[in-house]
């Protein structure tokens, strides 16, 4: 199914670019409507984190592997590199202001960022994202069982839903370590895996994807609205 993995690669490399993109044009003066149109690239982290959802569960349906297995795989291509980066930042920061962010650096190393309001953006702002992925490896395991079952799909929409409403009426929205948890992103993670399952069980013939370009357009422009 090489193929379809391409596919997704190329998706979840538009996401990237996007992003970078998007985090780069913040931090130079531009003019208000290059600002505005940049901002659409904020959608990128919906598009990865579909694209996470159809990889990991495509792979899973390919092979099942044992939930240990499955985090020191996963472990070893995000977290490893990842923690480089935050402690060479870390360095350049402790260069730059005389003093070494010892509690964020270790808040990352032991994860415990991503409870932490004060925290989570620490180092580096775009690194909340890293905690919202590594809680999808986390909850793995049940995540499966809950999209295995006969209207489990429906469950993980309903949670989403829920959870975002708890959020909003406690008012938390603003805070990182609410609106990016992971229950917020559930409904398109499980919507990428049933894409994976779909193309699993039907068996598409040749291991090729046929892309239905008309009905991509039309959820391109819902997904903008």
């Amino acid at each position: 199914m090489k193929q379809k993995n391409d596919i997704v690669s190329f998706f979840r490399g538009i996401a990237i670019f996007t992003i970078v993109i998007y985090h780069l044009i913040q931090t130079i003066n531009t003019d208000p409507i290059i600002q505005k149109v940049a901002a659409f690239g904020g959608a990128g982290v919906h598009i990865f984190i579909l694209c996470s959802g159809f990889g990991l569960y495509l792979s899973y349906l390919q092979k099942p592997i044992n939930y240990i297995t499955f985090l020191k795989k996963r472990l070893s291509r995000i977290y490893y590199p990842y923690i480089i980066i935050v402690i060479l930042m870390a360095i350049h920061s402790s260069i730059q202001y005389n003093k070494f962010p010892l509690n964020e650096v270790l808040s990352h190393i032991f994860l415990y960022k991503m409870f932490s309001t004060q925290l989570d953006t620490s180092i580096c702002y775009p690194f909340w994202f890293i905690s919202t992925i590594i809680q999808f490896y986390i909850a793995w395991p049940l995540i499966v069982k809950i999209i295995q079952h006969k209207r489990g799909y429906i469950a993980a929409l309903v949670i989403s839903i829920l959870y975002m409403t708890i959020v909003a009426v406690l008012k938390y929205s603003e805070f990182r370590v609410w609106n990016s948890f992971f229950l917020q992103y559930l409904w398109e993670f499980c919507l990428g895996m049933w894409i994976a399952e779909q193309l699993y069980t039907h068996n598409i013939k040749n291991n090729t994807l046929q892309v239905k370009y008309k009905y991509l357009i039309i959820t391109m422009i819902i997904g903008i609205g």
